[in-house]
């Protein structure tokens, strides 16, 4: 090879390598260019997102000057058990297992029945009985089986204890019986639900 051979390879060479440095930061600057051209069609998402994830990627000091302070929702209803057709909650004491309730089958009144998921699930059939109802009235009653329990947005709501135990075996009545007393007792903080700031 001559020496113009050599110096025009050499040439050559730095020329690729010239070009191949300028496309790589010709790249570099386009990707922080579609980063930052992002970030800023973004904002208006990212505070959005502030409020629903209580996170933000933005590090923007003006931005975060007026953003808003994201506010955790909570259900102002929760610990309680809400009757949410009638509108009610009631707060279990402790030790209470999972109340339920359910329509009684032969109700024609606006009647629930109460008992514990407990249970239902260890004896059938105090599913249809339940330990306790609650009878929502439109006008006041003298019915001697039933106490009121409080009187709540215009209704007035009252409790029947059940005639006898469901259980059948011995331990799980005494279980009924511990759970129907802290049943009766939590259903007197009867009152009306809370509702979400939503």
């Amino acid at each position: 090879m001559s020496k113009k051979q050599k110096k025009t390879n050499k040439l050559t060479v730095i020329i690729i390598a010239s070009l191949l440095l300028i496309i790589s930061i010709g790249l570099v600057a386009w990707a922080f260019y579609l980063h930052g051209h992002n970030s800023s069609t973004d904002e208006s998402t990212s505070t959005a997102d502030t409020t629903s994830s209580g996170t933000s990627s933005s590090t923007d000091s003006s931005q975060a000057e007026t953003a808003t302070t994201p506010t955790v929702q909570t259900d102002p209803n929760e610990g309680y058990v809400t009757i949410d057709e009638w509108g009610v909650r009631f707060k279990p004491v402790e030790g209470l297992l999972t109340a339920v309730y359910f329509m009684a089958s032969n109700s024609t009144d606006d009647s629930y029945r109460f008992s514990v998921q407990e249970i239902i699930n260890a004896e059938p059939n105090c599913a249809t009985d339940g330990f306790l109802s609650i009878t929502r009235r439109s006008e006041p009653t003298d019915n001697y089986y039933e106490s009121l329990l409080a009187t709540i947005n215009g209704y007035y709501y009252y409790k029947e204890d059940a005639n006898s135990a469901c259980s059948n075996n011995e331990a799980n009545l005494d279980l009924e019986l511990q759970q129907s007393k802290l049943l009766k007792e939590s259903v007197k903080s009867l009152e009306a639900m809370e509702k979400s700031a939503n």
